[in-house]
């Protein structure tokens, strides 16, 4: 018998780009689980400048810049969040990410990014 393939075998590929935005090396990815409907997706966070970037696959990568988003914070439950507006290419929402980290990334954003103090939330 041969060999069968039923999936694309270039999906299996790691993606040189992901690998240099999502390394396990740089301080400002978090492993963090997205609150999804009823259920907890596991993904990596990046705060990059102007954006923040939630992935959970190679293939998949979400982009949240800066300019769209209303409001952000971070609870001591473990719980960072922010708002989304009409503009962003997700769309409008609420965006919930479970991590130990929470309150780190919130502070990495505030010095990376500069977080409008307008904006900011903070929650027990």
């Amino acid at each position: 018998m041969g060999n069968c393939i039923s999936h694309d075998p270039t999906q299996f590929l790691p993606d040189p780009r992901h690998s240099e935005l999502f390394s396990a090396d740089n301080p400002y990815v978090f492993r963090v689980f997205k609150k999804s409907r009823n259920k907890f997706v596991p993904g990596l966070l990046k705060v990059a400048d102007g954006e923040i970037l939630f992935s959970r696959a190679v293939n998949d990568c979400q982009s949240y810049p800066l300019q769209f988003l209303r409001r952000y914070g971070y609870t001591y439950a473990g719980m960072f969040f922010f708002e989304s507006g009409r503009r962003c290419p997700s769309g409008e929402g609420y965006h919930t990410f479970q991590s130990h980290q929470a309150e780190r990334i919130f502070q990495v954003g505030s010095r990376i990014n500069h977080f409008d103090q307008k904006r900011i939330i903070y929650s027990v």
